[in-house]
């Protein structure tokens, strides 16, 4: 596979300009330091500058990550009505959808087919969170037609894709999805992790 395959440079380009722009207009007054969100430790360093953004290093687990950073709020602003996220959802994703089906989700819901099949799990139920059009959970459904498919997906516009696919689902993020915990055999999630707040809550 090749990278310009699933992101192709004249449309990655765009939304890098428009992520950056969408950045630059945030409040830095309003960010908040943190710690190293891997481990926690305290005593990170700074190691570069970047859109006026501070990333800093851990010395315990080299992880690498930016305080201060935007809050919550101000998060939650860029993912659901920023012009950024509108082309990722609108121009960028509907490009390259069908490639990102055969390069990435396919082989991944093989790899997980044959995961709960080696590990005897009974799986009746499967969540993805931040399904985004729910091209990997029609995937799933090919190698695991029995299994009862969910969504969890926080943009209106790829939750209503899903929902197109037969695909119950919950408009929400999973840190403000309570009404659905424990309802599932296996949670899965993919690309994700790296855009939340709160790690720690997110996984809870």
């Amino acid at each position: 596979m090749k990278e310009e395959e699933i992101r192709p440079k004249e449309l990655l380009d765009r939304y890098l300009e428009l992520s950056a722009k969408d950045g630059a207009a945030l409040d830095s007054k309003n960010f908040v330091e943190i710690d190293c969100p891997a481990c926690h430790a305290k005593d990170s360093k700074t190691q570069f500058k970047k859109n006026n953004y501070t990333y800093k290093k851990c010395p315990h687990c080299n992880s690498l990550f930016c305080s201060p950073r935007p809050s919550q709020k101000q998060l939650d602003s860029l993912y659901f009505g920023s012009e950024s996220s509108k082309y990722w959802s609108n121009v960028f994703f509907p490009s390259v959808a069908e490639a990102r089906r055969e390069k990435l989700f396919r082989p991944k819901a093989q790899k997980i087919a044959r995961m709960i099949q080696e590990k005897k799990m009974n799986v009746t139920s499967i969540c993805d969170v931040g399904a985004g059009y729910g091209l990997f959970l029609q995937e799933i459904q090919n190698v695991l037609p029995k299994v009862k498919l969910y969504a969890i997906e926080p943009d209106s516009t790829s939750a209503e894709q899903c929902r197109k696919k037969n695909i119950e689902t919950l408009v929400a993020t999973a840190e403000s999805s309570e009404e659905w915990s424990n309802k599932f055999d296996l949670v899965i999630s993919s690309e994700v992790i790296e855009h939340v707040f709160d790690l720690k809550k997110f996984i809870e």
